[in-house]
């Protein structure tokens, strides 16, 4: 565990979940949150006990550590969502080259899960416009 983290949790400002939970979200990390959907740790002010979030719709929100901990899942860095933030282009590219590829991929990030609503709201609008994704959806299933 990081030391400040550590520092932290002898000090009972969080707890030792909150604080294993706070190690594995260093800066740059790509997370989950059930309302702000998916952003970037920017960093963490161990002084004011908070970590800065990028997400989508907030950038900069302010979180404190207790509830990042609570709050945020981390992604691993291929993640579909993680690709896209990193790569927009690559993955656009995959979909144009590879899309039974990109597909499988997608479900492998929702653990086989994915509904067709689920990879629509992955790849619209970010990687296509809604009449774009319809076309390639329809001749991807066919390859499918």
């Amino acid at each position: 565990m990081h030391p400040e983290i550590q520092k932290l949790v002898d000090a009972g400002k969080l707890t030792l979940n909150q604080g294993a939970a706070i190690d594995r979200l260093p800066e740059g990390t790509f997370v989950l949150h059930k309302s702000w959907g998916f952003g970037k740790v920017a960093a963490i002010d161990f002084l004011l006990n908070q970590m800065p979030i990028d997400f989508q719709s907030k950038r900069g929100h302010q979180m404190q550590l207790q509830y990042a901990a609570d709050s945020l899942q981390a992604i691993r860095p291929d993640h579909i969502l993680a690709q896209k933030a990193a790569d927009i282009d690559g993955v656009r590219a995959r979909a144009k080259d590879d899309p039974i590829s990109l597909v499988r991929h997608i479900l492998e990030c929702y653990n086989g899960k994915a509904t067709q609503d689920q990879i629509t709201q992955v790849l619209v609008p970010d990687v296509f416009k809604e009449p774009e994704f319809k076309k390639w959806w329809d001749s991807t299933k066919k390859l499918l």
